[in-house]
């Protein structure tokens, strides 16, 4: 009977370190398929033109912060 319960301990064991090796894998992929984060062009977000001044990037901003705010909502 002891026999069997370390037998089964053994495959149990062997299991967790099949699955902690497949998790790595996994892992090493994700990583090696990314290519960084996503490029965003501030000022195609913010709707305008690269020349534009800071002027228009500030007053932008606080159109688009008013607007997407969440407590600034008005339900019609």
């Amino acid at each position: 009977m002891a026999r069997s319960s370390r037998a089964k301990r053994e495959e149990e064991e062997e299991d967790a370190k099949r699955d902690a090796e497949s998790l790595n894998n996994e892992q090493e992929d994700d990583v090696e398929g990314e290519e960084g984060p996503p490029e965003i062009d501030p000022y195609e977000v913010l709707g305008l033109e690269a020349e534009a001044t800071a002027d228009d990037v500030k007053k932008s901003y606080r159109k688009l912060a008013l607007k997407h705010h969440p407590g600034m909502h008005t339900y019609t």
